[in-house]
């Protein structure tokens, strides 16, 4: 329970998406009796016996659980849950609640827009036959990309340093949300691409600013934006316009200056190597070396 309150400190719309999507898989598991939750999400139903009412329930129902749950197995909801909340909660805490609102509903109007050309284009629905919030995801993961410096390295190899590959945060979320891509087959991919198109017109400001072909109404803009008229999408952009581009640094933290102090290093000069890796140890040992 703390690790879970630790995670979405800060992040309360976050917190929401996350459990809507745990509650609609499990609820579609729950009603699949036996079979696959896809296969009662995707079952064509005998409507006309049923009440208005009764009609009414059955789709809506089946139609939030198509948006937000993952129906296909664990591994599908593992990889799924890590790369939506992981991108979620980064964003509302680099912005705030209100504008990842915004950011979330331009997201999902861009990809919609984007399944249906790909559907009259090519004949293939690109929401058709995947549930699950995939469009969602890969557009976080593309804002999330573009917006945030990588702070974070990890290596992964048993062999020695020549066969050791270097993953930083940004490779992982981009290697999960590929997985979570393959995993959806063909439809997975469709929707990959509606998402990472939906989550380009945020960066780029396609409808939203006065240099674009397509100009949304000023009250469409400050909805999109999440109730920001003037002001950019995200702090971590005004910070690095303010800093002249660059990405602004981490304090080092005191651990890892003992770290490096314990591998032989300067005290001083440890803290002013991690200052310029962002407080990333791998990096900071190889401006020490020289590297």
């Amino acid at each position: 329970m703390l690790d879970l309150e630790r995670r979405f400190r800060g992040a309360p719309f976050a917190r929401a998406l996350a459990c809507g999507v745990v509650v609609a898989t499990v609820y579609a598991r729950t009603r699949a009796r036996g079979a696959t939750a896809a296969s009662w999400i995707f079952a064509d139903r005998d409507l006309a016996s049923k009440s208005s009412a009764s009609r009414v329930s059955w789709v809506l129902t089946r139609a939030l659980c198509g948006e937000l749950a993952f129906a296909q197995d664990a591994f599908e909801l593992v990889v799924g849950m890590s790369a939506l909340s992981g991108t979620a909660v980064e964003l509302e805490r680099l912005a705030s609640t209100r504008r990842l609102l915004g950011i979330v509903l331009a997201a999902s109007i861009a990809s919609r827009v984007c399944a249906r050309a790909i559907e009259n284009v090519f004949a293939v629905d690109a929401s058709a036959r995947v549930s699950g919030p995939y469009a969602l995801v890969f557009a976080l993961v593309w804002i999330w990309s573009v917006e945030k410096p990588a702070t974070s390295s990890f290596a992964f190899g048993a062999f020695g340093p020549r066969f050791t590959i270097y993953f930083n945060d940004k490779s992982k979320m981009v290697l999960m949300s590929m997985l979570l891509a393959l995993k959806g087959g063909v439809y997975g991919a469709c929707a990959a691409i509606c998402g990472a198109f939906g989550g380009y017109t945020v960066t780029h400001g396609i409808g939203t600013s006065n240099d674009a072909l397509l100009v949304f109404p000023d009250w469409v803009v400050t909805v999109l934006r999440g109730g920001a008229r003037k002001q950019p999408i995200y702090r971590m952009r005004a910070m690095r316009a303010a800093a002249g581009g660059g990405v602004p640094s981490r304090a080092p933290s005191e651990e890892n200056i003992r770290l490096l102090v314990s591998m032989g290093f300067d005290a001083a000069v440890a803290a002013r190597a991690l200052r310029q890796a962002n407080d990333d140890v791998p990096r900071a040992t190889t401006i020490l070396l020289g590297g």
